[in-house]
C-alpha cells in the first residue's frame, strides 16, 4: 500500500514550488474498503481518461491512493508511458506527488519534482502519459432533480451500444454483415485503428442464429503468448508453474456462440499452427491436456494489418489467412465517413455526461462542429470519443467550444512523428518485391487503369489495391475506376 514517503515527501502550493513545513500525515485508506469511509466518502471522485475509455473511482474522505499500472494500485492504469506506481494522490489536503516515475507527472504544463506533494484545486488536469486525471466534486456533477433527467443515450461504440450509420459505405457494409451474420463462415473485418471493428463483429454475433450464446472477445495482442494460449484453450492442473486447478479455456466458455479474435496479425507463429487446427477440427486441446475437446464456435477476425502483405513476408500463415478469410469486409475510415461525426460525438457526449451524473448534455458549439468536421482522425471513432470525453472534463460550463477539443494542438504533435506510411512503405517494396509490382501493373495495364476491374482480376478488394498501388510506388491511373 503506498502513501506518503515518510520524512521525504513536501507539501508545496500549485503555484508556488518553494518547500513549506511537512503537513502531518494523514492515515493510508484503501479506496473501496467500507470500513475506511467517512459519511462523505464520495464528496470527491477521480476522473481518469485514456485511451481504452472514461474511468471514475469515488475517494475516501482522507487519506492516500496510488495511481499505477500495477495491479495492487488504487487507480490502475494502462498507458504504457507510466510507471508501475507513478504517483500518489493525498486527500487531506488534496495534493499530487510525483512517485519518482520514469516519465514524469505534469500538473497543466508544469512536470513535478519527484517526491513533491503539490497541493492541488478540483478540476485541475494532472497528466500521466497520454491519460488525463481529474479531481472532482461529486456533488457538483449530480443533477439535482433526480435521476430521471439523466441521459442515458447508449454510445454507438461500446459493446450493446446504438451503431450510428449514416454514411451509404456504412449503410452497405452492415447491409452486407446482416447476410453474413446467417452463415456460418468465417469473417475477417479489415480496417484502421479505432474505426469500430468490434462493433461491426459484434453485430454479426447479433443478428446470428448464435445470439443467444456467448460472445467473447479476445485481443491477441494485449497478452503474451503464454497467456493467450492458456486464455484460449484452457490448462489442465499442473501444465505449468501456478496451475493449481484446471481451467477450461475461451474457445470451450463459447461453445455455440461466437469468438472474436481481434488483432489476430499479432499471433505467434506457434498459435497460428494451433488456431489453425481448431478451425479446420472444430477441436481445442487443453494445455498440459492429453485429449481434444470439441468445440462449436464461429470465428469473427479483425485486424489493421494488411495479412496479404505479411503472408507475402512470411509472417503470418498462408493457410491460416485463407481460411480465416471467408468472407472479408472492410470498415472505412472516419474520415471517409464525416456525415457521422457530429452524431457520433454528441452520442459520446451523452455517454459521458451519464457516466459524470452531469445535470445536462454540454452542447456543440458552431466553432466546435467546424472542428470536428475539419480534422482528419487518424485514431478514428475511438480518437473521437476520446476528444470528446476529455472535452467534457475540461470545459467550464454546458458547451463544447473548438478551444476544449484542442484539436490544434493534436494536429501539430502529429505532424512532428515520422509518417507511418512512409516508413511502411520504405520497409514493403523490398518485402513485396518486383514480381509483385509487375502483376499489378499488369492487371492495370489490362483492365485499362480502371482499378475495381484490376482488383476483381486479381482476387482483392479494391481498398487492398488501392493501398497496394501507393505501396509499390505506382502511378495511379487517374480518371479511371
Amino acid at each position: 500500500m503506498l502513501g506518503r514517503k515518510s520524512g521525504s515527501a513536501r507539501l508545496n502550493s500549485a503555484n508556488d514550488t518553494a518547500s513549506s513545513p511537512e503537513a502531518a500525515e494523514p492515515s493510508t485508506t484503501l479506496v473501496g474498503d467500507p470500513s475506511s469511509r467517512s459519511p462523505r466518502s464520495t464528496a470527491l471522485q477521480l476522473l481518469v481518461l485514456e485511451a481504452s475509455g472514461l474511468s471514475i473511482y469515488p475517494l475516501p474522505d482522507s487519506g492516500s491512493i496510488s495511481i499505477g499500472r500495477a495491479d495492487d494500485c488504487h487507480a490502475r492504469l494502462s498507458d504504457a508511458l507510466a510507471s508501475r506506481r507513478h504517483a500518489v494522490l493525498h486527500l487531506r489536503p488534496l495534493a499530487i506527488e510525483d512517485n519518482e516515475s520514469a516519465n514524469g507527472t505534469r500538473l497543466g504544463s508544469r512536470r513535478l519534482e519527484a517526491g513533491a506533494a503539490v497541493e492541488i484545486q478540483p478540476g485541475q488536469a494532472i497528466s500521466i502519459g497520454s491519460s488525463l486525471l481529474i479531481v472532482r466534486p461529486t456533488e457538483l456533477s449530480r443533477s439535482r432533480a433526480g435521476a430521471q433527467e439523466r441521459s442515458t443515450t447508449p454510445t454507438p461504440f461500446a459493446p450493446s451500444g446504438t451503431i450510428i450509420v449514416r454514411d451509404p459505405a456504412m449503410q452497405r457494409l452492415f447491409a452486407l454483415t446482416d447476410r453474413l451474420a446467417q452463415g456460418v463462415i468465417n469473417v475477417l473485418i479489415l480496417g484502421e485503428t479505432g474505426v469500430g471493428k468490434e462493433v461491426v463483429a459484434e453485430a454479426i454475433h447479433r443478428s446470428s442464429p448464435r445470439s443467444e450464446a456467448p460472445f467473447i472477445r479476445i485481443n491477441c495482442a494485449a497478452l503474451s503468448e503464454t497467456l493467450l494460449e492458456s486464455d484460449l484453450f484452457g490448462h489442465e492442473r499442473g501444465a505449468f508453474t501456478g496451475a493449481v486447478a484446471a481451467k477450461p479455456g475461451l474457445l470451450e466458455v463459447a461453445n455455440g456462440g461466437s469468438v472474436f479474435l481481434d488483432e489476430v496479425g499479432e499471433l505467434s507463429p506457434s498459435l497460428q499452427a494451433k488456431l489453425l487446427r481448431v478451425i479446420e477440427t472444430h477441436e481445442a486441446m487443453r494445455v498440459g491436456g492429453l485429449r481434444a475437446r470439441p468445440v462449436d464456435v464461429r470465428f469473427l477476425f479483425a485486424t489493421n494489418r494488411d495479412l496479404e502483405l505479411e503472408v507475402a513476408r512470411g509472417t503470418f500463415r498462408a493457410d491460416l489467412f485463407f481460411r480465416l478469410r471467408g468472407a472479408a469486409v472492410e470498415v472505412p475510415p472516419l474520415r471517409e465517413r464525416s456525415v457521422e461525426v457530429i452524431p457520433l460525438a454528441e452520442a459520446f457526449l451523452a455517454r459521458a455526461a451519464a457516466k459524470m451524473n452531469l445535470s445536462k448534455v454540454p452542447i456543440l458549439t458552431d466553432g466546435a462542429q467546424a472542428s470536428l468536421l475539419a480534422y482528419s482522425w487518424p485514431g478514428n471513432v475511438r480518437e473521437l470519443r476520446n476528444v470528446v470525453e476529455r472535452a467534457v472534463l475540461l470545459c467550464s460550463d454546458e458547451s463544447i467550444r473548438a478551444e476544449d477539443l484542442a484539436l490544434q494542438v493534436i494536429a501539430t504533435a502529429a505532424t512532428q512523428l515520422p509518417s507511418a506510411a512512409d516508413a511502411r512503405r520504405a520497409t514493403e517494396i523490398p518485402v513485396l518485391g518486383q514480381r509483385e509490382r509487375e502483376r499489378i501493373a499488369q492487371a492495370l495495364h489490362d483492365c485499362g487503369g480502371n482499378q475495381s476491374r484490376a482488383a476483381e482480376s486479381l482476387g482483392m478488394p479494391r481498398r487492398t489495391l488501392v493501398r497496394k498501388i501507393a505501396q509499390l510506388g505506382l502511378p495511379r491511373p487517374r480518371g479511371q475506376g
